[in-house]
């Protein structure tokens, strides 16, 4: 699977069951040597999103779905 930004849904394993168990999630795929830069920029993001009091979780939500998406291709 080539690097970039993924949604993920989670499903149960149970046969005939199509109801997911989960909302999707974003996951990061990179190269090794990329994981030390993108963890680190990711987690200043979130750092900064604690001090966010006013804001509700959707726009915090939406803020570091853009820091994934800028991690995924930072050549943009």
């Amino acid at each position: 699977m080539p690097a970039g930004l993924y949604a993920v849904r989670l499903f149960r394993a149970i046969a005939g069951s199509n109801r997911p168990v989960s909302e999707d999630v974003w996951v990061l795929l990179a190269s090794g040597h990329q994981y030390d830069s993108n963890a680190a920029a990711y987690r200043d993001n979130v750092e900064l999103t604690r001090q966010w009091q006013s804001l509700n979780s959707g726009a915090v939500h939406t803020f570091l779905r853009a820091c994934l998406d800028q991690l995924a291709a930072p050549g943009r």
